[in-house]
């Protein structure tokens, strides 16, 4: 796991900076940049209200003594390994005596970025405009956990303590093309059947599409549901595994990717799963191909080796569905094409 992490403008990032204590902070170091004390020293005087330090005078000397430390970091950048060892810092006391050093945040269970050490350095960084970096001090548990299950994510999640983790399915392009032909037949209300860590979701969220989506295995649900909150929280996610009882016929798309060759374990689900899945006018299909691993060794029996041929002729033929297009392939996994299907 990485000792530090970059605050930047990832959804919790943004939650970072309208935490409670960094966003007046951030206006009122703004405004004390600009020479206007007054707006600093209320919020100096509103935060310690009740101390036997708060008055007037000293929000006045902790006001300038935080415009001086501005002024530094501008002019000389910030080194957050050096301001320990710096003698300079006996005159800054916009944060505890001796907390110089790195900024630092902990982790909670759901990815949400807490400050602990260094709010006024790094409400400067971003009033000017500089990377702000923070060591994290802590991580909970679930958080922990999570981290630990998705060492190589399936799909891109931008949370800054995954930086660095190289998803098995990176990049936009399929989605996006999906998103191109769903605008193309004028489809709004979408159902994402294996949301994995919700990147596909919100991609479509943000694209202007009521979304939806089914994940049955715990910790993707968890990230899923993390991310999709802060970035989409009129979306419901189910953790359903029971497939063949949800209700597609109540979307105009349907989108399945990577996902009914784990369905499909036996003829008789795949049928059940079928008589429902086909109520949807849409379908947007990514399956294994042949040759796969995926594919339950029973049902590969059944097709006589060709599982995908089966799968996609009898959801054809279920719903249907007249028409066929090919609007992605995957030449950096597996060749794998994703096709949209409808009536």
């Amino acid at each position: 796991m990485p000792d530090e992490i970059l605050i930047a403008d990832d959804p919790w990032s943004r939650e970072y900076w309208q935490h409670r204590r960094i966003a007046p902070l951030v206006d009122s170091v703004r405004e004390l940049m600009r020479g206007n004390f007054k707006v600093y020293m209320l919020y100096w005087m509103e935060r310690c209200a009740g101390a036997p330090w708060c008055s007037l005078g000293k929000a006045k000397t902790h006001a300038k003594c935080v415009q001086r430390l501005a002024q530094d970091i501008a002019e000389n950048g910030y080194n957050p390994h050096a301001w320990r060892e710096d003698p300079r810092h006996e005159k800054w006391e916009a944060d505890r005596p001796g907390a110089y050093g790195p900024l630092s945040v902990t982790i909670g269970p759901d990815g949400r970025i807490n400050p602990w050490d260094g709010a006024h350095r790094s409400a400067i960084l971003r009033v000017l405009g500089k990377e702000c970096r923070a060591r994290v001090y802590q991580r909970s548990e679930e958080w922990r956990a999570l981290l630990d299950f998705n060492d190589k994510p399936y799909t891109p999640y931008p949370h800054p303590d995954m930086n660095g983790r190289q998803a098995y399915r990176p990049g936009t392009e399929r989605f996006s093309a999906i998103a191109d032909f769903l605008a193309q037949r004028k489809a709004k209300r979408c159902l994402f059947v294996g949301a994995c860590t919700g990147f596909g979701m919100a991609h479509l969220a943000a694209r202007g599409f009521a979304v939806d989506g089914i994940e049955p295995h715990p910790e993707r649900f968890k990230l899923a549901e993390a991310y999709l909150q802060r970035v989409s929280p009129e979306s419901t996610l189910y953790p359903l595994p029971a497939f063949e009882f949800a209700r597609y016929g109540d979307y105009d798309a349907v989108i399945g990717l990577a996902v009914w060759h784990h369905v499909a374990t036996s003829l008789k689900r795949w049928v059940k799963v079928l008589g429902n899945l086909a109520t949807c006018p849409i379908q947007i299909v990514e399956l294994a191909g042949n040759e796969e691993g995926q594919w339950h060794d029973d049902f590969r029996e059944y097709a006589h080796g060709m599982p995908g041929h089966v799968v996609f002729e009898s959801l054809i033929a279920s719903g249907q569905y007249t028409d066929e297009q090919t609007i992605f392939t995957d030449t950096h996994y597996a060749n794998r094409p994703t096709v949209a299907l409808w009536r």
